[in-house]
């Protein structure tokens, strides 16, 4: 669709058209068409009454279709609409054209010969860590703990001092077993010595055999009564070596229960510390009864079944070990069976009391 304007002189070169210049407005182009060379100019002038009618002159109008202000302003708006459209898809396609393409991912395969292995049962059991031996240590002697020279918490060796108990009163008593044996021994020596003279006496009758039986039988006496006097000094040295208690294991000693300063008596209920075997460390989980049989063949083929120890959350691997025994008989309340698996534990993860999946 286009509209001429027309003028009777020609447009000046290479300058902005005005109302008065013969103007060509292509409306689908978007352009103005300014017919430069004269021959062109002249053709066109020619050509004006056909297609704008027979009105012609100076500053006559000819349009092809009536309502040239409408349509002129749906003209522009089309065009711009055009020029809009026509911008964003060359934008796209530009953006298209360089986008990076996607890479192609390669699938990695491996192939390998197929085999012929047995292939590992997994059997899985709640369970519960328990250290491989346990010491409460209470008193054997009454008295006032005078010290306790270890650490709450740290490792400790058999034969390490926990508890030192007042030992006065204990020595006091070994002291005096000691001087009653020395007595006793001295009375048993005067016995012996009559003994020996009545033999003599007898043998030559100037005593008679009454006498000589009687003093044997007093020599026997004193005799026994060293002899509990000697039992009495082996008890009294015993009471006093146990008022210094010791770790009788090695183990982790925990919290203190009883400070310093007070007063125990032999058989309290009271402990003054506990101390747990913690490496190796034990196990003890359990599984249905429908698997026992599957338990007891891996074990009759000698290499005793890997137990791997996992964390309450059933993800995480804590330790490894071997399964060291079944219990003798089932559960008839739950319907499983107990099973002890020994867990070396150098990293320390395993703690007496734990939850554990095994």
């Amino acid at each position: 669709m286009a509209w001429l304007t027309a003028d009777v002189s020609p447009p000046r070169p290479h300058s902005r058209p005005t109302n008065s210049d013969l103007v060509i407005h292509d409306l689908y182009l978007g352009r103005w068409l300014l017919p430069e060379p004269r021959a062109q100019w002249n053709t066109i002038r020619q050509r004006m009454p056909a297609l704008g009618g027979a009105n012609e002159g100076k500053h006559g109008l000819m349009h092809r279709q009536s309502n040239s202000g409408w349509k002129w302003a749906t003209g522009t708006a089309a065009i711009v609409a055009l020029v809009f459209i026509v911008g964003a898809a060359m934008i796209f396609r530009s953006h298209r054209a360089h986008a990076p393409a996607p890479s192609k991912l390669a699938v990695p395969v491996t192939a390998a010969r197929a085999l012929r292995h047995d292939v590992p049962i997994y059997l899985s059991g709640l369970g519960t860590v328990t250290a491989d031996n346990s010491v409460t240590i209470t008193p054997q002697v009454g008295g006032q703990i005078v010290s306790e020279p270890f650490r709450q918490g740290e490792m400790v060796q058999a034969g390490q001092l926990l508890v030192q108990i007042n030992p006065a009163p204990y020595q006091a008593a070994l002291d005096q077993a000691i001087g009653r044996q020395k007595q006793d021994r001295a009375t048993l020596a005067g016995a012996e010595q009559d003994l020996a003279r009545y033999a003599t006496l007898v043998r030559e009758n100037y005593a008679s055999q009454q006498k000589y039986t009687d003093q044997k039988a007093l020599v026997a006496q004193d005799a026994a009564t060293v002899e509990a006097d000697a039992a009495a000094v082996e008890a009294a040295r015993i009471n006093l070596g146990f008022t210094r208690i010791v770790a009788p294991i090695s183990g982790r000693v925990g919290l203190r229960l009883i400070d310093a300063g007070n007063v125990v008596s032999a058989g309290t209920a009271s402990a003054i510390c506990t101390i747990m075997q913690i490496n190796p460390i034990t196990v003890i989980f359990t599984l249905p009864q429908q698997k026992l049989e599957d338990v007891l063949a891996a074990m009759t083929k000698g290499n005793k079944p890997a137990v791997v120890i996992l964390g309450g959350t059933g993800q995480t691997a804590l330790a490894k070990g071997r399964l060291l025994t079944i219990d003798n008989q089932v559960d008839t309340a739950t319907g499983t069976f107990r099973l002890k698996a020994i867990i070396p534990n150098d990293a320390k993860r395993l703690w007496p009391g734990q939850f554990v999946r095994a």
